[in-house]
């Protein structure tokens, strides 16, 4: 007799996609986790009874039984936790109900599903189904398994986020939209995978290896930014940013996704720190990594890995060139896995970077590093440890430099780094710090004892007190110890700029001097004050202000000396950062030098978006945003920038025009949104006056009654 032949197959997607948590996906596909069952059901011509089935799993180009990118399992009452299985159901003389199940440790990505039916005289080999297979956060024993039902929410399934930026002092969160379930984002994802230098030089190898979140979170570090070729983003930092976008326009990650694998995976112009943190967000979350952006503030780039910032300026205020810098903030990510190569201790948040920074291992790729690791001074772990560490935790030398040459180490500032790390709160669209998943509380014995044992084990440094002021010059700290806190001797005066008021773009900006002698002798103060347009990455362009006074301090006496900026000078001087340093060298009668310094947002002005709480699925919906123009000129070529998953399937782009002197602009606009829930409306005004014009709003998309 003839094998039985299928005559039909019910992949019973919706009832999986909803077991799975992958409803959400915009594809075609079936689209399930690892080590968790779906269900399949197969009808026959005839019966069934007495013929032996098997199955066979098999991903990749060169399917493989020896790497593991092939499996041929047998019909099965029972489940095989270790691999790959299929449990007969409901017993039926012409219909098959089986249980399908992955190791929970099995390779990620597409799958092609056969069967074949053997009896005495032959085999048959049907295919069953097409499956992408992702990593489970859902399930106990996946190295990405995240216990906290609201944590998997937010960190998985949450496809809208804030991203923080601005400074230290003035902390500002811009939405992003992830967009991990839209039309083809999962698609261009696996695409990066494909994409990476590990691919090129061995497919099997390569492939075998993604079913480690280290291995793959660490590829999509890699292949989000292009400088290993064929990356998403291209990164620059200066203008001009010819023949693409300004990184400030980009409000989510789907657009450049789908630029990139529509444009033949061509890199898209341009990305920073942000943009590459919340596109690298996507592609984790997207594949099941639970992952979130990070933002740190004052953070270091140690390009020596000695774990001190040397940072120069000449006796009148003005920046020095130098290989460190110090970032005005930083964003990076978190994924959450299991560290089985590192140990127990180090499972958990793990920090990954796409931002082409320093090479590691011959490429632009940074992570995962394990928090854990970072807080202890353990950075003798692989995987950047010592870079991560001293982003959050190293030691700021300051030096003046004399017109002779001569270098003076005038400071040693151990707490500057690392300031309100900050991240979206899980169910809530606030910022958390999570400084203290990081390090120690500043000043603390125990954030001093981690910093001397991360020195230790990297190197061994000669104690500061051993070196003379000529070595240390010499050398450039590179023998800095890390007794940097406890040998500095206190200043007899101290200094800080304030601000009058918030600096708001178009108008003047007025801040003071705090001067005080702190003993019971008067002094005269020297103090050379200049003001920069800087970069958020700390690199001083232009400069707008230069002071020179003295002031006479009397016995512990303080002082105030206002300082003015006039809008007319510093407005066609900014970066498209909005950003000025302020820097203040101040030196009494001995001698003595301190320097003081601040970083200040000149804010851009708000914008409105005025629209409904709650809107019909599917039916077409007016909206407005609002604007005014501050300035007493003419603002040219605005577009105006509208997205949001749920809401917009392509971003719009609404050409604005000029924006007249003191115009108070309404501009409307329509969408039709395509999915219920909560959703996040994300707009944005691009122009080249200004800079971070954007806005949210939640807006709650309701089935038609």
């Amino acid at each position: 007799m003839w094998n039985p032949k299928p005559t039909g197959i019910n992949l019973q997607a919706s009832l999986n996609k909803r077991a799975h948590h992958t409803d959400r996906y915009i594809s075609k596909a079936l689209i399930v986790r690892r080590g968790q069952p779906f269900s399949i059901i197969i009808d026959f011509d005839r019966s069934i009874s007495g013929e032996k089935i098997t199955f066979t799993a098999q991903t990749g180009p060169s399917p493989s039984e020896a790497m593991k990118t092939k499996t041929v399992f047998p019909l099965s009452r029972t489940r095989n936790k270790g691999s790959w299985s299929a449990v007969s159901l409901v017993p039926s003389s012409r219909s098959l109900k089986i249980d399908l199940t992955s190791p929970v440790n099995a390779i990620i990505g597409h799958y092609k599903i056969s069967f074949q039916i053997a009896s005495m005289c032959s085999v048959t080999s049907h295919s069953l189904a097409d499956i992408i297979l992702l990593f489970n956060p859902w399930t106990p024993g996946d190295e990405v398994y995240m216990a906290d039902n609201a944590h998997r929410q937010e960190y998985v399934l949450n496809d809208f986020g804030i991203i923080y930026n601005g400074t230290k002092d003035y902390i500002r969160g811009s939405g992003w939209s992830y967009g991990q379930f839209d039309e083809n984002v999962l698609t261009t994802c696996l695409a990066i995978l494909d994409r990476s230098v590990n691919y090129k030089r061995d497919r099997t190898k390569d492939i075998s290896s993604r079913n480690d979140p280290i291995y793959v979170s660490r590829v999509c570090s890699a292949v989000v930014n292009c400088n290993n070729e064929d990356g998403v983003l291209w990164g620059k930092w200066k203008e001009p940013y010819s023949n693409g976008q300004r990184p400030n326009y980009w409000n989510g990650s789907v657009a450049i996704l789908r630029q990139w694998y529509n444009n033949n995976f061509q890199s898209v112009k341009y990305g920073q720190c942000w943009v590459f943190g919340g596109v690298l967000c996507t592609v984790l979350r997207c594949l099941g990594i639970p992952a979130r952006t990070v933002t740190n503030f004052d953070s270091a780039h140690d390009t020596n890995v000695n774990l001190a910032i040397d940072k120069y300026f000449d006796v009148y205020g003005s920046p020095q060139s130098s290989p460190d810098s110090i970032w005005n903030f930083h964003v990076w990510n978190e994924g959450w896995f299991v560290r089985k190569d590192l140990g127990s201790q180090y499972k958990g948040w793990q920090v990954l970077d796409a931002t082409p920074q320093e090479p590691s291992e011959g490429l632009s790729q940074c992570g995962p590093t394990s928090v854990n690791a970072i807080k202890e001074g353990d950075v003798h772990l692989k995987c950047d440890t010592p870079f991560v560490f001293a982003e959050v935790n190293a030691d700021v030398v300051n030096w003046i430099c004399s017109k002779d040459g001569r270098k003076k180490r005038i400071a040693c500032d151990t707490s500057r780094v690392g300031k309100f790390i900050s991240t979206k709160a899980v169910g809530q669209n606030i910022r958390e710090d999570i400084t203290a998943n990081y390090k120690y509380p500043e000043g603390s014995a125990k954030e001093r004892e981690i910093y001397n044992k991360a020195c230790n084990k990297l190197f061994r440094r000669k104690p500061l007190e051993e070196s003379s002021e000529e070595e240390l010059e010499e050398d450039l700290l590179d023998d800095l110890s890390d007794d940097c806190e406890e040998h500095r001797s206190e200043p007899e005066i101290c200094a800080q700029f304030k601000l009058a008021n918030p600096p708001v773009l178009g108008q003047d900006i007025n801040f003071k001097m705090m001067l005080k002698n702190k003993i019971s002798e008067a002094k005269t103060i020297r103090m050379n004050q200049k003001a920069f347009s800087i970069e958020y990455t700390g690199q001083a362009v232009k400069e707008i202000l230069k002071s020179n006074s003295s002031v006479a301090l009397g016995a512990n006496e303080e002082k105030q000396i206002s300082l003015t900026i006039p809008y007319s000078q510093y407005d066609n001087l900014l970066t498209e950062d909005n950003m000025i340093l302020l820097v203040a060298v101040c030196e009494d009668d001995q001698g003595k030098q301190i320097l003081v310094q601040r970083s200040i947002v000149v804010e851009s002005p708000p914008i409105v978006i005025k629209a409904p709480d709650q809107v019909t699925v599917k039916k077409t919906v007016k909206m407005e945003v609002a604007f005014d123009n501050p300035l007493t000129e003419e603002v040219k070529d605005c577009t105006l920038v509208v997205e949001g998953s749920g809401l917009v399937k392509e971003p719009l782009k609404i050409n604005v025009g000029n924006l007249k002197p003191k115009e108070k602009a309404k501009i409307p606009f329509e969408i039709t949104p395509y999915t219920c829930g909560t959703q996040q409306l994300l707009v944005g005004l691009v122009c080249e006056k200004f800079s971070e014009v954007k806005n949210f709003q939640s807006i709650a998309v309701v089935k038609a009654q």
